[in-house]
């Protein structure tokens, strides 16, 4: 008997019934959707849910807030009227400039100008400019010295010394300080909605201490007493509204109503406790 007489032919199995090209594509169709919903399954288990992306422009936004209030911080830290009175109107003459600008027609170039309007370098420049026994000569860094000194004499901290007085339009700078106010407001609401509640009460306390304690122009103290109502810490919600009694919020008093009703339903079942065990 020869090698490989016993071995079956290889071929198709269909009972003698060849491919043909439709039956091809309909298998590599078959596969081609197979691999797209294998990826879309695992688009769907890593990175590219709704949750998580709302989640990551939760974050996005919180880190966007916290840079404007950083910076702006840094101003109100160290306030000085002299200088933003400077950048002011350097502020607003360059808005005069770009408005003038798209106002008139382009001019012409001018020519080229002349050595009256040169700046010399290295040893051409006068001896004034050079050389230290020249009266008029000024060492630009003992004038910055000069004038960080003076800066630091009249700068003030606002955020200690205007605690209250945020939303007064007489009192302090307008509108940096009220600007300020929104944007706590802003990344206090968004730890909220972001469930960083640690990072939201301290915001919302922190708004409490800059703003106007009769006339207050934000919600943090509404916001607060949710929180506080929330994470079940009556003690604390009657703290907040032991110091603002004339506050009206709808929070405060619906919240002081509640803490003093849940008080009296425990006082009450305690007697009854009591009184069975007698």
């Amino acid at each position: 008997m020869p090698k490989g007489g016993s071995k079956k032919k290889k071929g198709n199995q269909n009972n003698g019934a060849t491919w043909t090209a439709a039956d091809h594509e309909a298998r590599n169709y078959e596969r081609s959707q197979k691999k797209v919903s294998q990826y879309q399954r695992s688009q769907r288990l890593t990175h590219n849910t709704d949750e998580k992306k709302e989640r990551t422009k939760l974050k996005l936004h919180i880190t966007k807030i916290s840079r404007q209030i950083e910076q702006l911080r840094q101003r109100l830290q160290q306030w000085d009227d002299v200088t933003e009175a400077a950048i002011k109107k350097k502020r607003e003459e360059e808005e005069e400039r770009q408005r003038q600008l798209a106002l008139e027609p382009p001019k012409k170039k001018k020519k080229r100008p002349g050595p009256e309007t040169w700046k010399l370098r290295g040893a051409a420049r006068p001896a004034w400019e050079v050389y230290d026994f020249d009266v008029r000569y000024e060492d630009p860094h003992l004038k910055a010295h000069e004038d960080a000194k003076a800066r630091a004499k009249r700068s003030r901290n606002l955020l200690l010394t205007a605690k209250g007085q945020f939303a007064s339009q007489t009192e302090v700078p307008q509108p940096e300080c009220r600007t300020f106010l929104s944007l706590l407001m802003q990344l206090g609401l968004l730890h909220e909605q972001a469930n960083q509640i640690k990072s939201a009460r301290s915001t919302f306390l922190e708004i409490l201490e800059l703003d106007s304690p009769t006339n207050p122009i934000t919600c943090a103290r509404g916001h607060l007493m949710r929180i506080y109502l929330k994470a079940n810490r009556p003690a604390s919600a009657q703290r907040l509204w032991e110091r603002f009694p004339n506050d009206h919020n709808v929070w405060i008093r619906y919240s002081q109503a509640l803490v003093e009703y849940q008080k009296y339903l425990k006082n009450t079942n305690n007697k009854e406790e009591e009184q069975e065990q007698e």
